[in-house]
């Protein structure tokens, strides 16, 4: 009895190998080869997987524990303290600049990034180390 589901989880996972092996070579984050593999494997690429919505399913299932195992919580609390940083720092740093240039910026050490505004991380103790910037066109 075949399941084309595994099949295609098989796939996933093979073609994910190839493209994050690949990302740690040239220097990417892992995020990035995430997104290439789901690029390459989905309907617009190669076409290798035809049970979208299947695999959209488990992918926000996977999503769903992923949170839950790294306990992300989003507290309106928090939110609120840090509103007025979020907003007004927006402009003049790495929001502002792909608000302004209309470009997607990945940013693989804010360390080295001069447009990144570690207050904000500062006043929620989270540390970022790395982001995607990306423009919403046609929104």
């Amino acid at each position: 009895m075949e399941i084309p589901l595994l099949n295609y989880i098989v796939i996933i996972f093979g073609l994910s190998i190839a493209v994050l092996y690949l990302c740690h070579r040239i220097r990417l984050p892992v995020i990035v080869g995430f997104f290439l593999t789901g690029i390459l494997a989905g309907p617009h690429g190669l076409g290798l997987i035809k049970a979208v919505h299947e695999v959209e399913i488990l992918a926000e299932i996977g999503i769903v524990l992923l949170l839950f195992t790294i306990r992300i919580e989003f507290s309106f609390k928090k939110l609120l303290e840090i509103k007025k940083s979020v907003l007004m720092g927006g402009s003049p740093y790495v929001a502002g600049k792909v608000i302004r240039t209309g470009e997607p910026i990945i940013v693989s050490d804010v360390s080295k990034e001069p447009d990144f505004y570690p207050e904000v991380d500062a006043k929620i103790g989270y540390g970022t180390r790395n982001m995607i910037e990306v423009p919403l066109k046609g929104c």
